[in-house]
């Protein structure tokens, strides 16, 4: 039969924080397509029911039970938290209930299946003698609690997909090398970019220019003319044409922002 949800998460609210971050990951994973040949009636996208209200009563509603109904999967966070939990063990009890005790997935946060200290399964995850295999974060190897988390959700989907974890971690370890070095070519082009742009602005910005006036032997002394008008002109472009005048043989010219791209050619 047809669902409407992939999977329903069962969690007590103290664990809400990994609850969302399962949801996050579960509905963002894109089921490639060569995935998608594997297992033809899995949705290529999942979609998820996560209860935004814990049940005070202890009673699960007809609302709560028809989104049960309408789940593939039921996944429960467990923890010490949850395993006291009678609001995740009704949850439990009535995917029991339904027969699809199989499609039960224990994902452990936190705490130890069977433990007197910390004991992390719902008594409904037990009864009858049940023996269900758990997904167990802190299990993963990582070098970040992040890092094993996503490991663990990896495992969770090929779980439910019925598919060799192997598979799955393989073809994202692939897409993230592949990403990685994607980013460092797009990485280091843009950073040549930035490079050439940065030498293209030192080269077009303007300059200052400064001419120290020398004195040579001559018959004659400045300045030259008797209206005192001598000059020296810059020849840029027919538009562009600078003139300083000059009355003193020591005397210092300063042609101010000549544009960058005279910086390498010659003037007159």
């Amino acid at each position: 039969m047809p669902y409407k949800y992939f999977a329903f998460i069962s969690y007590r609210h103290t664990d809400i924080v990994q609850a969302k971050k399962l949801q996050h990951l579960l509905e963002q994973y894109n089921l490639p397509t060569s995935l998608k040949k594997r297992v033809p009636d899995a949705p290529k996208k999942f979609k998820v029911f996560r209860d935004t209200d814990e049940l005070t009563s202890g009673i699960l509603s007809e609302e709560l039970k028809k989104k049960l109904d309408e789940s593939k999967f039921l996944v429960v966070i467990c923890s010490p938290n949850s395993a006291e939990s009678s609001y995740v063990g009704e949850e439990i009890a009535y995917f029991r209930s339904l027969e699809r005790t199989d499609r039960i997935i224990p994902f452990i946060i936190d705490g130890v299946p069977h433990s007197k200290d910390k004991e992390c399964f719902n008594p409904e995850l037990t009864k009858g003698n049940l023996e269900l295999l758990g997904i167990d974060v802190n299990a993963e190897e990582g070098s970040s609690q992040n890092k094993k988390f996503h490991k663990a959700f990896l495992r969770l989907v090929a779980k439910m997909l019925d598919i060799e974890y192997s598979v799955i971690w393989d073809r994202t370890r692939r897409r993230r090398n592949r990403n990685m070095a994607i980013s460092t070519i797009t990485f280091l082009a843009v950073l040549g970019l930035v490079g050439f742009l940065i030498n293209r602005a030192a080269i077009e910005r303007p300059f200052n220019s400064s001419l120290t006036l020398q004195e040579v032997p001559a018959p004659t002394s400045l300045p030259l003319s008797s209206d005192q008008r001598d000059s020296v002109y810059l020849y840029l472009s027919d538009t562009d044409i600078r003139k300083l005048p000059i009355t003193s043989i020591n005397t210092t010219l300063d042609f101010l922002n000549i544009p960058g791209r005279f910086r390498s050619e010659p003037v007159r």
